[in-house]
């Protein structure tokens, strides 16, 4: 926030500066929400500004202004040389990271996708008697992001966990809900390779070993899926039965 006096008014700017980040949902709006809570509590005037790189232009909507960062150099001004060449380094930096890296936006589909999955797992787990946790919804995801990872139940000791990889590549439609046990010896490892349920398919994980059960793929594109969603919770239900008596 940036905030000072003009015309004898009191004024703020609310600015949101980008460089390779996405605007997260709503972001705008929770900005515009802020401007409105300071008017109502004497503020002349409050401006909600994004400042980021163009490739952040079509998410200017819901902000009062967009600036290009490829166009703030030319505006700074110090009677400092060495100072505004600092300044201007700092964006040209920004620059260079953005076009190594690129922008990432914010997939909302993707989004919704897993906050309808996690409302719906949550109410058939527990009607299967499989209260399992899942991690929160985080407020933003990005294009690629497959898996639903660290999904944890009570019965299963702290070095095993699940996970619900989403899809797996783009040649091959389906998703796979995998049993991590990590780490594991040698032993644990044969032993649970071993007694696999027929139809799952074994690999090794980091120092571990994986269990896993193929279902079909989610993806956002399609949208959530319940049918889909309920073979990968009745996937999650069957190795969380299975492993203790696996593991004895």
């Amino acid at each position: 926030m940036v905030e000072g006096e003009a015309d004898e008014l009191r004024v703020a700017l609310l600015i949101e500066n980008k460089i390779t980040a996405a605007s997260a949902p709503r972001q705008a709006e929770r900005y515009q929400a802020e401007a409105a809570r300071m008017r109502g509590i004497g503020w002349d005037k409050v401006w909600c500004i994004l400042v980021a790189l163009r490739g952040h232009v079509a998410e200017s909507t819901g902000h009062d202004a967009f600036i290009d960062l490829e166009k703030v150099a030319d505006l700074l001004r110090s009677d400092d040389p060495a100072r505004l060449k600092y300044r201007r380094g700092i964006i040209a930096h920004a620059l260079n990271k953005r076009a190594a890296s690129g922008v990432k936006i914010a997939d909302l589909a993707q989004h919704r996708m897993r906050t309808e999955y996690r409302e719906f797992s949550k109410d058939w787990l527990a009607a299967e008697g499989c209260p399992l946790n899942f991690p929160p919804v985080r407020e933003v995801y990005y294009d690629g992001e497959d898996m639903i990872d660290d999904i944890r139940h009570p019965s299963l000791p702290g070095h095993v966990r699940l996970r619900h990889r989403l899809w797996t590549t783009m040649k091959r439609t389906e998703g796979q809900v995998d049993l991590v046990v990590s780490p594991a010896d040698a032993a644990e490892q044969a032993h649970l390779r071993a007694a696999a349920p027929d139809g799952t398919v074994t690999a090794p994980i980091g120092e571990g070993v994986r269990v896993s059960i193929i279902v079909p793929e989610m993806r956002q594109a399609a949208g959530f899926d319940p049918a889909i969603a309920q073979a990968a919770c009745a996937a999650m239900r069957d190795l969380v039965r299975w492993y203790p008596g696996a593991r004895a």
